[in-house]
């Protein structure tokens, strides 16, 4: 279900944004091919499981290689997916703190990122090869790629909810509250979603060491953070689909109505358009009509 919904947004995008940057296209056409791989292996690994080995429950307590690439691709997707972020946490904001919280989302980005596939690594290196045994041996090198996934997407999601909020209280356009709005609750939701996935991957993983339950939340985790990652990318489908006849209102309060044409620009720099909170007045027309 989530690839159906990754192969649908990643050919909306396709379809919408052919002229992106070429950073960003690398990004969404790299990330989609990073997960196409994840399904193919963990595809196999299920057929292994389910199919050719039935009736010989021996063979169930080894792994093949392709189990390893669950903590593999989560671990490398989500780093991925997280840097994005905090480059865009580091361009809407101009506060000191609130930049210096996105360079600490990198490194632990990349902390975990870099636990999840070496520990996947090193597992497949035992003489056991990655089975449950030796994930118990990696548990702590597990742990930490799972704790410090669940505690970056939570600084992401309260950086980014914290900044467009201080965006909104600066302007008093309609339209662009409105717009600053539904980003936030986008922001927050995505994060809220890989967050607790992540979570629940950790307890599970941490209470029920014996046992290999902690997979069914490891299949899905990648793909979390792949469509949270296209959903935010594609949001500004909306905004190039905006009614360039609205009235935007001056101020709730004077009752002054004002209809501005509104022109779309496109960002050479980032996935959001415009390129700063600090432009939307300007990218909705309303410098002009001011």
């Amino acid at each position: 279900m989530l690839m159906g919904t990754l192969i649908m947004q990643v050919y909306g995008y396709y379809r919408k944004f052919r002229v992106d940057p070429l950073a960003i296209r690398i990004l969404v056409y790299g990330v989609f091919c990073l997960d196409l791989a994840q399904t193919i292996m963990l595809t196999f690994h299920g057929w292994w499981a389910l199919v050719a080995s039935w009736g010989r429950p021996d063979l169930l307590e080894h792994s093949p290689w392709t189990a390893a690439m669950v903590p593999f691709m989560c671990g490398l997707i989500s780093a991925i997916v997280q840097i994005f972020y905090a480059r865009r946490i580091w361009a809407l904001s101009s506060n000191n703190f609130i930049r210096g919280v996105s360079v600490f989302i990198v490194l632990t980005a990349l902390a975990q990122g870099l636990s999840a596939m070496s520990g996947a690594i090193v597992a497949m290196t035992y003489k056991h090869g990655y089975s449950q045994p030796t994930i118990k041996e990696m548990h702590t090198t597990f742990e930490i790629w799972l704790a410090g996934s669940l505690a970056t997407d939570a600084m992401i999601a309260a950086c980014m909810a914290y900044t467009l909020s201080q965006a909104k209280a600066r302007t008093s356009w309609s339209n662009s509250q409105t717009l600053l709005t539904n980003l936030i609750n986008r922001a927050v939701q995505t994060g809220a979603v890989t967050a607790l996935c992540a979570s629940v991957e950790f307890a599970v993983f941490v209470q029920f060491p014996e046992y290999t339950y902690h997979y069914a939340a490891g299949y899905t985790l990648g793909k979390l953070y792949s469509n949270s990652l296209m959903l935010n990318i594609n949001m500004r489908r909306q905004l190039q689909e905006a009614d360039p006849s609205r009235p935007i209102s001056l101020d709730a309060r004077s009752g002054t109505t004002v209809y501005v044409e509104q022109h779309t620009v496109r960002s050479h720099d980032t996935a959001f358009s415009p390129h700063t909170v600090d432009d939307f007045s300007t990218w909705t027309g309303a410098k002009d009509a001011k």
